[in-house]
């Protein structure tokens, strides 16, 4: 026998006058030209898995203490591998490995190739061309890649793309690549510090012989690019912002605030945290907070739309690069890219202090109004008040930013406990009838209490524009131990935006028809 129910439908329409929101995403490269930047994920997550198999199996072997030993090269001095740096037992490579190279782009003179590609060992033929070229009233940004990366990276054009178009810039791109090579992680960890001090000399030698204020300098660093920031930040010790995009984790968290990015690094540190899961999990990033605040998208683990991370980690790791499709990294990825949409005026990704994730879900925080110190994630996280940590969802596929709405419906009251099993979806329609739906139960089978509401927070695609009117489906479960009640009766449906504008339907009771039809 063969039971079908008729779902049944609730429809309530309204007036929500919301600002309007664009497209967003990123326009600059297509999906086949961002994967480019993908096609060494599974090596990547294999190499630095490898080398901290190898680094920890080092120090469990030494139980005695080695002595500490030191580097120093010409021009950028000496480093230590004592104090907070005791751990790594690893200094970094000479400059001439690590050819180091600074690409400068000018707001005046706008191209897809840099208006000067310079190695660290010429620093000073930087000085009177950034004289002609540079605009010193205008902002400059600072572009640092991760292991495995270079200033060639799509996303690292995309960024540069972005923030060239939204204001007059200067853009420089600290190109690192051999310096982090794939496999040796542990190398690469311990060449932050030295590229971390060029860059620090590069800007130092601006502001000597142009006058660059470090007021005006926003270093944006992705993975172990935002810890060679943090390196550059102490050095300078003024610079205006650091952002963090999933700093590393592997060699830096809970390690001394010395060793790592940390919020005294410049005057304003923001962190986005997209991948802060246990690195046998395939998580790259840091967990641990360290900025003057802390955007945790969508709880900071695993990203919507990304492949769920044990199955995708496990895989890479156990088989080669050629068997899998290497997208193990989407989680720590999302950083940038949230990072890259949020340059537009028109992205927002308002954000939240609460508790914990599962209080924010509830919709304990929400929304954005009174006393609560609310935050935007990525480009303009500075002109908010929001500090500490802060929660926010995003949308699963670019554009990644939307309204967040919370929604919650109520069922209606009854004198006598009443009990249900099955699922309840709303759908948001807005201008020319374009929608999106959502799921409100967690299964198909949901146990539904009279009298107990259900709550989740939805982000729907910007296209939607205004929601006009909310759409409620009941469909009732069917199965050999448990079965749904033919109707169930909604009593409110309340939707709040970001900022505290609200629609509440009318207080009246709706209850659902129900029809069955059985068949052989």
């Amino acid at each position: 026998m063969i039971t079908c129910v008729r779902i049944a439908v609730f429809v309530a329409s309204f007036h929500f006058a919301l600002e309007h929101v664009g497209a967003g995403g990123t326009p600059w490269a297509t999906p086949d030209q961002e994967a480019l930047d993908e096609l060494q994920d599974a090596d990547i997550l294999k190499a630095v898995v490898t080398s901290m198999q190898e680094w920890q199996k080092r120090h469990t072997s030494h139980r005695r203490k080695r002595g500490d030993s030191s580097v120093c090269y010409p021009e950028v001095g000496c480093f230590q591998d004592s104090g907070p740096f005791g751990y790594l037992d690893m200094l970094p490579s000479p400059p001439e490995e690590v050819s180091t190279r600074f690409f400068l782009y000018s707001g005046r003179a706008r191209a897809n190739s840099p208006a000067m590609d310079v190695p660290f060992s010429n620093l000073t033929a930087v000085w009177p061309w950034a004289s002609k070229a540079f605009n010193l009233s205008a902002p400059t940004k600072v572009i640092v890649h991760g292991f495995g990366g270079s200033c060639n990276n799509v996303w690292v054009y995309e960024m540069r793309s972005a923030l060239m178009t939204v204001e007059e810039c200067n853009v420089i791109c600290v190109d690192w690549e051999a310096g982090a090579l794939i496999p040796n992680y542990v190398r690469a960890a311990a060449n932050t510090r030295l590229v971390g001090k060029q860059l620090s000399m590069l800007l130092r030698g601006l502001n000597a012989h142009l006058g660059l204020p470090f007021h005006n300098v926003h270093v944006i660093g992705f993975s172990l690019g935002a810890h060679v920031a943090g390196f550059a930040g102490a050095e300078l010790r003024n610079l205006s912002r650091i952002t963090g995009l999933d700093p590393a984790a592997p060699l830096f968290e809970s390690q001394d605030p010395r060793a790592r990015l940390d919020s005294t690094d410049a005057m304003f540190v923001d962190v986005i945290h997209s991948n802060g899961e246990n690195l046998i999990l395939g998580g790259l990033g840091s967990w641990q907070p360290m900025g003057d605040v802390d955007f945790y998208p969508n709880g900071g683990r695993m990203q919507k739309g990304c492949t769920n991370l044990f199955l995708g980690a496990v895989t890479d790791i156990l088989w080669s690069a050629s068997d899998v499709e290497g997208r193990s990294l989407c989680n720590h990825r999302r950083a940038y890219k949230f990072f890259t949409d949020s340059v537009s005026p028109r992205c927002h990704f308002p954000s939240f202090p609460c508790e914990s994730y599962d209080k924010f879900l509830e919709g304990n925080c929400f929304p954005c109004n009174g006393d609560r110190r609310c935050g935007n994630m990525g480009y303009y996280a500075d002109r908010s008040n929001g500090r500490g940590t802060l929660y926010l969802i995003t949308r699963d596929e670019e554009p990644f930013c939307a309204h967040q709405y919370h929604v919650r419906v109520e069922s209606s009251p009854s004198p006598v406990p009443v009990t249900s099993y099955g699922k309840i979806q709303l759908t948001l329609i807005g201008n020319l009838d374009i929608n999106e739906t959502f799921t409100l139960t967690q299964k198909d089978d949901d146990e539904l209490k009279v009298g107990s509401p259900l709550a989740r927070i939805a982000v729907p695609h910007p296209v939607l524009q205004e929601p006009k009117s909310v759409q409620i489906t009941y469909t009732a479960y069917s199965g050999w131990i448990s079965s749904g009640l033919a109707s169930w009766s909604v009593d409110k449906v309340t939707l709040t935006d970001s900022f505290g504008k609200r629609f509440e339907n009318p207080p009246l009771t709706l209850t659902k028809e129900f029809d069955s039809l059985r068949g052989e």
